[in-house]
């Protein structure tokens, strides 16, 4: 249900050209580091490689 959120919030937000988003999964007040769920450009897409 996050991810899904958390895309729907990609595409409504306007951010410049070269921008990408990064989305990560946390338990709160975990120790943990998050778990990392992919790059996605600004339109919502998953992207292909890391962003530089």
């Amino acid at each position: 249900m996050a991810k899904k959120t958390a895309l729907e919030l990609i595409k409504k937000y306007h951010v410049v050209r070269w921008s990408w988003w990064e989305i990560r999964v946390q338990d709160l007040d975990s120790q943990e580091w998050p778990e990392h769920v992919g790059y996605f450009g600004r339109r919502g897409g998953k992207l292909a490689r890391p962003p530089l």
